[in-house]
């Protein structure tokens, strides 16, 4: 993660896999909801590491249109 952190700046695009909650309405009205997987693709805002977590957070808007993200 340290060395991707190095790669990326702001203004990049980045691809990665998330997991998101969707909402769908029946046809009776009730609302139901499930987890899907899908891929995202962000122009990079902000960048943070976390090095005590070994984590990699990034901040950005979304530019490329899904099934269940819109731009």
């Amino acid at each position: 993660m340290w060395h991707t952190y190095n790669l990326l700046q702001v203004g990049d695009s980045l691809r990665a896999s998330t997991i998101r909650k969707v909402q769908t309405e029946s046809t009776t009205g009730s609302v139901g909801s499930s987890r899907v997987r899908t891929t995202l693709t962000l122009s990079v805002e902000a960048i943070d590491f976390d090095s005590q977590a070994c984590q990699l957070r990034v901040k950005g808007t979304n530019i490329e249109e899904n099934q269940y993200v819109k731009v």
